[in-house]
């Protein structure tokens, strides 16, 4: 009787169908969907911070993420490593 569980390619041959490795935004043009999706930052959190950065510019860091009004240090430190400024 034959197998009934696929056999699993070689590890170096992984399937074509697996995604890269998805890179974190950037804050500076990340679209407020793509901000929505991380830790502690929900609708209105994201319109804020797309909103301070259309009226100050960009951010140097996602520490200066604590200048947009709703965002503490709690959030701020939440999203080391998840998100960049370039």
């Amino acid at each position: 009787m034959p197998s009934k569980t696929a056999a699993r390619p070689p590890d170096d041959q992984a399937p074509a169908s697996t995604p890269a490795q998805a890179q974190p935004p950037d804050i500076n043009s990340a679209s407020t969907a793509a901000l929505e999706a991380l830790p502690g930052i929900g609708r209105v959190r994201a319109a804020a911070i797309v909103r301070y950065r259309e009226e100050h510019g960009p951010f140097p860091s996602v520490e200066a993420l604590s200048a947009v009004p709703g965002i503490g240090p709690a959030t701020v430190a939440s999203l080391k490593g998840l998100a960049v400024a370039r």
